[in-house]
């Protein structure tokens, strides 16, 4: 099936629903994260007449997943759909900016359709709900998820039309590394470099430098666990770089191994294991980040790492403003 393409500026709302349908075999690639409904203050029946609107959302997901779909897209979208969600500051179009795939990404624009797509579904979700149930915004706790999603959607407009130029001047500013230490204080990656074969270093390099550079090579968010909200992983042939964003530019970097398969029973436990840990530094972690002296010793750590892996290209990290 050939890949549809929609113009934003004259197509409806239904077109677009229809071009993510058709677009990734899913129309409801996502977990349902409408606004959840408050348990005080509405009605049994509401909450009735919602659950059955999310069951049917789930049901659909069900179906949908038994098509062939392109899984590494979809972990990417699911990526950037999920930092976009995540974002409820007043801040919001500087936040956006920084979420946001790079230019250098070659699947920009579709990610980018997908993204604004998705944004209209959830709009137009809200409204069915809205005109069947008969009641408003505010009754149905949904006013804040329906502005968000709104201001979210116009940006992304603004930014898909956005020149090469425009876009990398906005993402010059390189994103930084930040590397999570141990307990007894070691800087884990750097540990961990050194019992991998050398064999692998060219890959962590470039999985690396997608981080610096918001390209993100194959990212996925665990998003379906619990216990794993919020992680997230580069990867390439058996490597995977743990991280999570912190705010801004800034990423926590958590560990970096070798995945032997995609059945390996240790990888959960490992994961859970360090992400756990991870999470007893996070506020920490963050109330560091305005400190230039803090920022300088990672930038630091960032040098000695790519000194580790690619010696002969590591004299300049690479930047998201560099040619």
């Amino acid at each position: 099936m050939d890949y549809i393409t929609v113009n934003l500026n004259s197509a409806s709302e239904e077109e677009l629903t229809l071009a993510i349908k058709e677009n990734s075999h899913i129309y409801h690639m996502m977990q349902r994260e409408i606004a959840k409904l408050k348990q005080a203050s509405i009605s049994s029946e509401t909450k009735t007449k919602f659950a059955t609107f999310e069951k049917s959302n789930e049901q659909a997901l069900e179906e949908s997943e038994n098509s062939d779909i392109d899984e590494e897209f979809e972990d990417e979208v699911e990526y950037y759909y999920q930092a976009l969600k995540d974002i409820k500051t007043e801040n919001l179009e500087r936040e956006i900016d920084f979420a946001l795939p790079s230019r250098k990404n070659y699947q920009y624009e579709r990610i980018m359709m997908r993204l604004i797509a998705e944004h209209f579904r959830v709009i137009k979700e809200i409204k069915d709900f809205i005109n069947t149930e008969k009641v408003s915004l505010e009754e149905a706790f949904l006013s804040e998820e329906f502005n968000l999603t709104t201001k979210r959607l116009e940006i992304l407009k603004d930014r898909l039309f956005f020149s090469e130029l425009d876009m990398e001047s906005i993402k010059a500013e390189k994103n930084n590394l930040i590397f999570v230490p141990t307990q007894s204080g070691n800087i884990r990656i750097l540990d961990e470099i050194d019992h991998i074969d050398s064999e692998y270093y060219e890959r962590f390099a470039g999985l690396f430098q997608s981080i610096i550079d918001g390209t993100f090579r194959n990212v996925r968010r665990f998003s379906r666990n619990s216990n794993l909200a919020g992680l997230c992983e580069v990867k390439d042939f058996k490597t995977r770089v743990l991280f999570k964003r912190l705010n801004g530019n800034s990423y926590a970097i958590i560990s970096a191994f070798i995945k032997k398969s995609d059945n390996d029973k240790g990888y959960r436990n490992m994961v859970s294991s360090y992400y756990s840990d991870y999470l007893t530094m996070e506020d920490n972690i963050k109330s560091k980040l305005d400190d230039p002296s803090f920022l300088n010793l990672h930038l630091f750590y960032t040098e000695e790492l790519f000194n580790k892996i690619s010696p002969y290209t590591s004299s300049k990290v690479k930047t998201k403003g560099d040619e």
